[in-house]
């Protein structure tokens, strides 16, 4: 039910609950002997007065009710959804991270196997620059490798904290459903 719906429902409520408030004070007023006496139908109508008071007094509250839980169920879904964006973000990240990783491992071995090869001669300019470039490649390696292990970290804190926010707005949407049954009922 909308919160528009609500509210017609509960301003439909009111009205009908002030034509009979006027319609019972007229008569009050008209037949106030009788209403001493116990009338049946007066005391009928002054039970359903009063059971429409409660209901009206139900639905104001119920409005203000409706309207927080919309709103926090609007946050959280906004929560949740940066929360998955910046899930998917760490993820692009990762992805390039692992991409790198690999070009640079591959690189590493590339060098190991040159410099291991056999027509490679020892006092060569090749394997002096291969011996020089071998120590950068190991610390670029070992960097990509710690950023790849944090980002890893990230993302499953991250997953862990999508979960648990997912779980508040299921809340949040199931206790806003329990109100508008509730209302449905009456």
């Amino acid at each position: 039910m909308s919160e528009r719906s609500v509210r017609r429902f509960v301003m439909s409520g009111v009205m009908v609950a002030v034509v009979v408030l006027m319609s019972a004070g007229r008569a009050g007023a008209q037949t106030a002997a009788p209403a001493a006496s116990g009338d049946p139908a007066i005391q009928a109508l002054l039970a359903e007065v009063r059971a429409l008071r409660v209901a009206m007094e139900q639905m104001a509250s119920a409005g203000p009710r409706i309207q927080l839980f919309t709103a926090r169920l609007q946050l959280q879904e906004n929560r949740v959804n940066n929360m998955i964006r910046r899930l998917d973000g760490i993820r692009d990240q990762l992805s390039t991270m692992r991409e790198d990783l690999a070009t640079a491992e591959q690189s590493l071995q590339a060098i190991d196997e040159r410099l291991s090869s056999a027509t490679l001669a020892d006092n060569s300019q090749e394997r002096l620059a291969l011996t020089e470039q071998l120590p950068e490649q190991k610390r670029h390696a070992a960097a990509l490798k710690a950023r790849v292990s944090t980002l890893t970290a990230e993302e499953g804190q991250l997953m862990a904290d999508v979960g648990r926010e997912q779980a508040r707005w299921t809340d949040i949407s199931a206790r806003l459903d329990e109100i508008e049954r509730s209302l449905a009922k009456k």
